[in-house]
């Protein structure tokens, strides 16, 4: 019996390894199995870690564009012109300087812009469209965004914020020393500013569109629609006018007075302190972005059917718009070149440096004025009985050849006109004050031109409505009551 047992134990041996290698096995499969899926789900988790932070590094990108052109107002004129999204949506005049910036590399292997702070683990480029920059201030961005192997793009609308962000927009609250005298220039928030006069707005005055003055803003009673915002550092960082000093004489002759009683109704808050915004020195750099140009003194009709009537005796070229802004030879006539407006456009007044003129147009006073004479037709500056008034506008109140604007109507469309002096020859209004526009840019200033009828000349009259310098005549004109509808930039009244 013993010996037989032992028979069948020597038959059993060896099996219980062949269990242990087999259980090891399977755990041996699970394990691996475990791993392999341990293994993708590390490798999923770092795709999507990557795939996020992409977003955010296109996130960074168009925030690192905005600082860009919040430091200089005219980056929007650099770009990739060789990039698809650029070449699609049209734009124009784009300089390339990819050395300068390597976020505008669009090249396959080409450069990448890091993200500060990512020690170059996430980085971007982008493409820039500003095709609707002149007319809207809208630039679009394509940015895309790098992490690892991820790519992730966004479409971003930039609004350039400026000057040019406010209904109005003034440097200095002062009467122009050119009209108030000798002025030492300075805002009032920094100290009296020896022989300057303050000019407030008034009761009547009703601004629809968000303030801004780097200067302390004085009012009589005005009402402000929207947002109001100043340099001054004050609290209260504005101030209630009255009828004192020159600007009291000024109402004085109209009948008027100011009460420091008076309520100023600012509709959405208080003025707010905000940093001091600064304005270009010339508008020289809006000629690239104009569909129109013209050179030399320029009268613009705006018609209520959405053209406008252009009279233009020395221009010779008229930009990118070519024969849409009008034919040379109608532009140098009396009767002008009727175009339709360039809607959602710039139209840009430049000086004439030529030394010849067309046929019927001179020099008047001794540089200070011009006409033109065709077919006894007759249109000029100063009109017949006019007395400019002498030392109202830089050295000489009419230019002959300077780059002036004179221009009155019914707005229909959009349009951003620049020249050197604008001068309002009669009311502006809007075929439909919801969705018409027009921008006046003055280098130097905008004046609403506004002979009357007078016993007597008084050569540096301020307008009490219109918050501009007339130019005094013997005539009766169109703006007795004159209607300025419109955005206004200045760099002082």
């Amino acid at each position: 019996m013993r010996t037989l047992n032992r028979a069948f134990r020597r038959d059993d041996e060896g099996s219980a390894l062949l269990t242990v290698v087999g259980v090891a096995a399977v755990l041996l499969v699970i394990v691996a199995i475990c791993a392999s899926f341990t293994v993708a789900g590390l490798r999923k988790s770092k795709q999507d870690a990557d795939w996020s932070a992409a977003l955010a590094a296109a996130y960074g990108g168009a925030e690192e564009y905005s600082n860009r052109l919040s430091n200089d107002p005219t980056y929007s004129k650099y770009g990739n012109k060789l990039s698809p999204f650029t070449i699609a949506s049209g734009s124009v005049s784009l300089i390339t300087n990819t050395t300068a910036n390597p976020a505008f590399d669009v090249a396959t292997g080409g450069t990448w812009a890091s993200v500060p702070g990512s020690g170059g683990r996430a980085s971007f480029r982008y493409e820039v469209d500003n095709s609707d920059v002149a007319a809207t201030g809208v630039i679009r961005l394509r940015v895309t965004g790098k992490v690892g192997d991820a790519t992730r793009s966004i479409l971003a609308n930039i609004r350039q914020h400026g000057f040019v962000s406010y209904l109005y927009f003034s440097d200095y609250e002062l009467v122009d020393p050119l009209i108030a005298g000798s002025c030492t220039v300075k805002y009032a928030w920094e100290g009296t500013a020896t022989g300057c006069s303050r000019y407030p707005f008034l009761p009547d005055d009703d601004i629809a569109g968000p303030v801004h003055s780097n200067d302390t803003i004085a009012s009589c009673g005005a009402t402000f629609q929207d947002t109001v915002t100043t340099a001054d550092p004050g609290n209260p960082n504005w101030e209630k006018a009255n009828s004192s000093g020159l600007f009291g004489w000024i109402l004085s002759l109209f009948g008027l007075s100011c009460s420091s009683s008076a309520t100023t109704t600012f509709v959405k808050g208080e003025p707010q302190t905000v940093a001091k915004i600064t304005m270009p020195t010339t508008n020289s750099t809006m000629k690239t972005d104009a569909r129109c140009t013209y050179q030399g003194p320029t009268q613009i009709t705006l018609n209520a059917g959405g053209t406008m009537t252009v009279v233009s005796p020395l221009t010779t070229t008229t930009g990118p718009g070519g024969a849409a802004c009008g034919a040379i030879a109608d532009l140098q006539k009396p009767a002008g070149a009727t175009v339709n407006v360039p809607s959602g456009n710039l139209v840009y007044v430049g000086d004439y440096t030529g030394t010849t003129y067309p046929t019927g147009f001179s020099c008047q006073n001794s540089n200070a004025g011009w006409a033109l004479t065709v077919s006894g037709v007759t249109l000029k500056y100063p009109a017949t009985d006019e007395v400019a008034a002498a030392g109202d506008v830089s050295a000489a109140p009419y230019g002959c050849t300077r780059g002036d604007l004179y221009i009155k109507g019914t707005m229909k469309g959009t349009m951003t006109a620049a020249a050197n002096w604008v001068y309002v020859n009669g009311s502006i209004n809007y075929a439909n004050d919801a969705t018409d526009l027009l921008g006046l840019v003055g280098e130097n200033g905008i004046v609403v031109r506004n002979p009357v009828q007078c016993n007597f000349l008084l050569p540096r009259l301020l307008e009490p409505v219109g918050l501009r310098r007339r130019h005094a005549d013997r005539r009766s004109h169109d703006l007795a009551e004159p209607h300025l509808h419109g955005a206004e930039l200045r760099s002082r009244r």
